[in-house]
């Protein structure tokens, strides 16, 4: 048997028991997604209104379904997309159908009828109540009337709105203007979930409507001992959802914060994005928070600089550039970049490069990898850099390890040859220009003596297999990227690589020469004279291949050579 529970994101979020079975390896969760933009602009284009006049606020909420219904009722108005909010939105669709109901019947009770079903349904906690509640006052003949409006719907005996959340407006439309808080509200009866979309309307449409009441209310709810967690974890969600705090919200969350509670810290975890970033920093209170001697405080304020996202990238790097002597630096460093979108924040990015030059972060850190691992994907140059200063600037580089190998390029990080492997796909050209050179110096450092009119043969990139170019640890990954892309620019930009493969041709080393040879395979259209030349040297030339073939290369050039002739 399968159990299918259908609820919204907000109580996957706030619900600790759902999150709970959203956490079960058993249990597969499926995401109801919101419309894209372009489905939700032809939608507004087909109601005669222009989406180009759209601000981002709106085309954010127009990717709701509800949300497009509500402007559709109200298009043919003037000032249709004058809405800032859902809340506004529910005003202007409240307001279109009031007048159409008396249109249809003059004197239709239209707000007496809602507000009795919602007082109702929220007395009963049920989404539909008995259509005998209407009798009273004969008020069933106006309820018809709603209903043909489609804001209720009459089924079965049982009324309800046309939809949970116009319900939720509702409520909170005529809870505004009764003389109670909402901790009396709470109080009055058993706090189930029900309460919890009913308490979140009623804040959103306080923070619009009443901002001083809003603040109010949250401190108020959140100080009781009498309101149940559940309702205040709901509070905070609305709280921390607030799109552009206020002084006064700063003030309130200090005030809050005070009080040292598994909720206070729920809070503050919740407040640690973007848009509380930019107030409490303005009031110095993460500068504070950072220099403090308390180690809770810093942690607090380094995760909020972690979360404040690229529009904060220059206050973020600001405050790191200021403490670069302290001796949790490099800590705070890795925190926030493991934790940033990397590809947003070049400043960010270049503290992580010098500090890497510096010794300070350890190229085979695993956790090092997973903070960068978008970077060839949105920055294919940027992920050439951090590759640099790992492979080639860092001071473990060229440390040899007993083995006289490279320790570094012996690691079998995937993070660090996936972007290996995509770096040099999609900048050949640079990905030559960084690694080559360094692959000779690799070759040097780790050749070993052999015959002496021989080429020299070295530790990591000799006596190699013939088989598909692998990207197994990072030696192989570098060695086998280099190629790919000496060979990419062979076939799309042989002038600019012509001095690249010149420094190869004057190399003594045959992975040198296996990787010239590679490249003047796949270029041949361009460089088939300059490739007959170096073969008919002969003596070394004619040497160059695998273990199984050590002449399987320059038989390959000739095959190129003979093609194009």
């Amino acid at each position: 048997m399968r159990v299918i529970l259908a609820c919204r994101l907000f109580d996957v979020e706030n619900d600790h028991r759902i999150r709970k079975l959203d956490a079960r390896n058993d249990v597969e969760r499926l995401t109801v997604e919101l419309l894209p933009d372009e489905a939700a602009a032809g939608a507004v284009s087909a109601m005669g209104l222009d989406p180009g006049l759209l601000t981002a606020t709106q085309r954010a909420l127009l990717r709701s379904p509800l949300n497009l219904v509500l402007l559709e009722t109200i298009a043919d108005q003037p000032g249709a997309l004058n809405f800032t909010s859902r809340g506004s939105l529910f005003e202007a669709f409240w307001r279109r159908k009031e007048q159409t109901s008396e249109e249809r019947r003059p004197g239709t009770l239209f707000n007496d009828v809602l507000a009795r079903i919602a007082y109702t349904a929220s007395d009963n906690q049920t989404l539909s109540v008995p259509v005998e509640i209407l009798g009273p006052g004969d008020f069933i003949k106006h309820a018809r009337v709603l209903a043909s409006e489609q804001v209720i719907a009459i089924e079965d005996d049982r009324v309800s709105f046309f939809h949970e959340t116009f319900f939720d407006f509702t409520f909170a439309r005529q809870w505004l203007s009764r003389h109670q808080s909402m901790v009396e509200f709470l109080c009055a009866q058993e706090q189930e979930l029900f309460r919890r979309a009913q308490v979140r309307q009623i804040l959103e449409l306080l923070r619009e409507r009443d901002p001083d009441r809003f603040r109010t209310e949250v401190e108020a709810v959140l100080s009781s001992a009498d309101v149940r967690f559940h309702i205040k974890e709901t509070v905070v969600a609305v709280f921390a959802n607030v799109s552009a705090p206020t002084l006064e919200d700063v003030e309130l969350v200090l005030r809050l914060v005070h009080r040292e509670s598994t909720l206070t810290k729920r809070l503050l975890l919740q407040l640690a994005r973007p848009t509380w970033f930019g107030p409490f920093y303005a009031q110095g209170h993460i500068e504070r928070w950072l220099d403090s001697d308390d180690v809770a405080l810093r942690d607090r304020s380094v995760n909020w600089i972690a979360n404040a996202g690229a529009e904060h990238g220059a206050e973020v790097v600001d405050l790191l550039m200021a403490r670069k002597q302290s001796p949790d630096y490099v800590m705070w460093l890795r925190w926030v970049t493991q934790r940033a979108d990397l590809h947003l924040h070049r400043r960010l990015f270049e503290l992580l490069l010098d500090a890497i030059r510096a010794g300070q972060i350890d190229p085979a850190d695993h956790n090092h990898w997973l903070s960068v691992h978008k970077l060839a994907e949105y920055q294919p140059l940027w992920a050439i850099e951090m590759l640099k200063a790992c492979f080639v600037e860092s001071p473990s580089a060229l440390a040899l390890g007993s083995d006289d190998k490279v320790t570094l390029l012996g690691i079998h990080e995937y993070g660090a040859t996936q972007m290996i492997e995509a770096a040099c796909k999609a900048e050949p050209q640079a990905f030559v220009e960084a690694f080559v050179p360094h692959l000779l110096a690799i070759m040097e450092a780790t050749h070993f003596d052999g015959l002496e009119q021989d080429l020299l043969h070295d530790r990591h990139f000799s006596l190699r297999l013939r088989m598909e170019p692998g990207y197994d640890d990072v030696g192989d990954a570098l060695y086998n990227g280099a190629a790919a892309a000496l060979e990419k620019c062979a076939q799309t930009s042989s002038d600019a690589i012509e001095s690249m493969l010149r420094l190869l041709a004057a190399n003594d080393h045959d992975a040198a020469q296996s990787l010239l040879y590679r490249a003047l395979i796949a270029g041949a259209v361009t460089f088939a004279p300059w490739a007959a030349e170096l073969i008919l040297q002969g003596g070394n030339r004619l040497k160059a291949g695998y273990l199984s073939d050590p002449h399987w290369l320059p038989r390959e050039v000739v095959g190129g050579c003979c093609t194009e002739r």
